[in-house]
């Protein structure tokens, strides 16, 4: 039983995956958690003591239908 019925899970795709970095793809019917994403990958960085660069490569703002980060490692 789920206790938000109604709720609409967000969706990650990784795709160009490389030796050190990977796109990865954001698919939510939320508006406004691009930041809490951003933070959530920068976090894990810390976590696990790895210095990570994350760009926004393409976003809802910009027309696309989901948002692209190109993370590097």
């Amino acid at each position: 039983m789920l206790i938000y019925p109604k709720l609409i899970l967000p969706v990650f795709k990784v795709t160009n995956i490389i030796s050190n970095g990977l796109n990865l793809h954001y698919y939510s019917k939320q508006t406004g958690l691009q930041g809490f994403v951003y933070e959530l990958i920068t976090g894990l960085g810390k976590i696990f003591k790895v210095s990570v660069e994350v760009l926004l490569i393409n976003s809802k703002e910009n027309n696309f239908n989901h948002i692209i980060f190109k993370i590097r490692w």
